[in-house]
């Protein structure tokens, strides 16, 4: 071998290691190694924050700005920051030769002041997620840490410069003051499909006096790497929909998680005396999927002793009748003795104080997928926008309503100087809201895209001495986008719009399925005229679809099958004169909000949507709050009564 093969083996395994496989950081590149292999060579993730960590009296592209006084910046960049600063040291840094720093000082209100830093991104990462991640602690001073309702003294920010609009990270808080320990940021944001360069801006969000000092290690604002596996979940507690079919001195402890496109349960039945009831079932709060289930019964346990009678022990399981069996229906039989019989409470033996049934099983998950796709290219948040006017709008027949007044946006895609919202991920997209005149103009309201219109609103008639309202039905308006398409909303006739008018527009399905927002959605309307009195729920009583059968067309009840965000979207409609009153939406039996209210006119047509967080096994309805008359049916062309549940988040 000679010397230059030498040399480079050398520097080649001093580097590497012995052990095959290495993460660290080119910091002269800004290229961070995410893994390394002998045999295969180097992967790259592209940090686009260069010179991360820097070394000492280098910010190459680093600069603080004022904006106007505002908790959320307005664009990260002009005008003239007094005591705030932002530069490199090498003295204790986190991470590398050197550390960020960013300064306040002076002892009063910066607020709306930071600093930011100017990146392009590679075109391969247009309409994609890209993950931002970062170290910090308080290096001096009095720093206040965010809250669940709090901001920090400093957020995080993304600015789209090509296209003029803020963005707002899944994280923007800094949640710890602590000036020992280390805290990372991690947060994600979707980019755009015409842009490449983006701002990433510290803004000072408080009124705070006090000055500080912020270190931060590596910065980093880099591409979300694709992975793929089995999810499988920690074993933890439920209490909703744990029960059974014994009552009485019996107390139900019920523990579930997921394995693949398995649910595996551990449900212990404790008995203080006699339990009331006979065969023994449990109800479950999922929804098995009969389709991964041979006919008839089926037998899937795991291994070991399972219940005790005090004086014996017996084997048992969990066995499931497919075809006569009400779903979520178990029963358990014993195996020990030759009896598999199931177990009654005085079969195998009398139940009584301190005796117990212990079943652990498994069940294939109705929506449950195996091998699924853990991050992606596709955005794993909620994709949604709110927005309404300032002011009252002079609209003009066949022109789009420039919405100007921010609810929410979580990827800042609605451009208020044109009215234009751009799908910033591709999938399914529902648009609704109300547009209310002025003067008593009734309109048709269009739901347009890429210019050409694409599905109608609810048109209204004017009423005496009443202000024309125009509902866009967010059940007609299902949107196919492609990442880059736009949409807006046109009215159809020239009027003034008023500062009551909003429109929404959400994602409700993806190109891929991601396990940490599982796509679980359903939707169902109402066949036939339906009277319904005050306080009784409305069964919407054929679906349209439900992914996970989570809707009940008995009952009217939706019951989450895990626990998350979901948005709920009602619209009823009256066949006649009908009282007016509050539709409200009631969670596990009892009121949780009122949705809207229905004026007494003949046809009247109204919606309301929420989001609400949901356990396992929590149930929904809707319900009139006071007497109403009959409810329309027909189709879903023609019947406008439609009930929508979505699962939008985790959290």
């Amino acid at each position: 071998m000679n010397t230059i093969k030498r040399l480079f083996l050398l520097t080649y395994v001093l580097i590497h290691g012995m052990c095959g496989q290495m993460a660290h950081a080119d910091y002269t590149t800004g290229k961070r190694i995410v893994a390394a292999d002998i045999t295969q060579g180097q992967k790259y993730v592209e940090n686009y924050i260069k010179d991360s960590p820097p070394k000492a009296g280098v910010t190459k592209g680093w600069s603080c700005y004022a904006d106007a006084a505002g908790t959320r910046p307005v664009d990260g960049t002009g005008g003239t920051a007094t005591g705030v600063t932002f530069t490199a040291t090498s003295t204790s840094p986190l991470k590398g030769p050197g550390a960020f720093v960013f300064t306040k000082t002076g002892a009063a209100n910066k607020q709306g002041m930071g600093c930011s830093y100017n990146f392009s991104i590679d075109a391969q990462d247009k309409a994609k997620v890209l993950d931002i991640d970062l170290e910090y602690l308080v290096g001096s001073g009095t720093f206040t840490a965010g809250t669940s309702s709090t901001d920090s003294d400093v957020i995080l920010y993304v600015y789209d410069v090509t296209n003029g609009t803020l963005i707002e990270p899944s994280s923007i808080k800094l949640l710890s003051n602590s000036t020992t320990l280390t805290d990372s940021l991690k947060a994600s944001f979707q980019t755009a499909s015409n842009s490449t360069s983006y701002r990433l801006i510290f803004h000072i969000a408080t009124t705070t006096t006090n000055d500080f000092t912020l270190k931060f290690g590596d910065i980093s604002v880099a591409r979300t790497n694709a992975t793929h596996g089995t999810p499988t979940s920690e074993m933890q507690t439920y209490t909703n929909n744990c029960s059974g079919s014994w009552t009485g001195l019996v107390t139900y402890t019920c523990k579930m998680r997921r394995v693949g496109d398995h649910a595996e349960f551990d449900i212990l039945v404790q008995t203080s005396g006699a339990p009331t009831g006979t065969g023994l079932s449990i109800n479950l709060p999922v929804t098995i999927d009969n389709n991964k289930l041979s006919a008839g019964f089926n037998f899937e346990t795991t291994d070991g002793v399972v219940f005790d009678l005090g004086n014996a022990s017996y084997l048992a399981g969990a066995r499931y009748n497919t075809t006569t069996s009400v779903m979520p229906y178990y029963v358990v039989s014993s195996t020990a003795s030759g009896q598999t019989s199931q177990v009654t409470a005085s079969a195998p033996m009398a139940f009584g104080a301190s005796d117990y049934v212990n079943i652990r099983f498994k069940v294939p998950v109705l929506g449950w997928g195996s091998s699924v796709q853990l991050s992606d290219q596709a955005d794993t948040r909620v994709v949604a926008a709110k927005y309404g006017l300032t002011a009252t709008h002079t609209g003009t027949g066949g022109t789009a309503i420039f919405w100007n007044k921010i609810a929410h946006d979580t990827h800042g895609a609605m451009n208020t100087a044109n009215g234009r919202y751009t799908c910033p991920v591709g999938g399914l997209y529902k648009v609704h809201g109300i547009v209310q005149s002025a003067n008593g103009v009734a309109s048709n309201i269009l739901v347009y895209r890429n210019g050409s219109a694409i599905a109608d609103g609810v048109a209204t008639t004017t009423y005496a001495g009443l202000m024309a309202v125009s509902t866009i039905s967010p059940y007609t308006t299902m949107v196919s986008c492609n990442v880059g398409d736009y949409l807006t909303v046109v009215q159809d006739t020239t009027s003034n719009i008023t500062t009551n008018s909003y429109v929404a527009i959400e994602r409700i399905s993806g190109p891929t399925r991601i396990a940490a927002n599982e796509t679980i959605t359903m939707q169902a309307h109402l066949s036939s005229v339906s009277t319904v009195i005050s306080g009784n729920t409305i069964i919407y009583n054929a679906k349209d679809w439900d992914s996970h059968g989570i809707y009940n067309t008995s009952n009217g009840r939706t019951t989450a099958p895990v626990s998350g965000t979901y948005l709920v979207s009602a619209t009823t409609s009256f066949t006649g004169s009908a009282v007016s009153n509050w539709i409200g939406l009631y969670k596990n039996g009892a009121l949780l909000q009122r949705l809207y209210f229905i004026n007494n006119g003949a046809q009247e047509v109204q919606s309301g949507s929420i989001q609400i967080k949901l356990l396992a096994g929590d149930y929904i309805d809707v319900r009139p709050m006071t007497n109403a008359a009959d409810f329309s049916g027909g189709s879903l062309d023609t019947g406008p009564c439609v009930l929508a549940v979505t699962k939008v988040a985790n959290y």
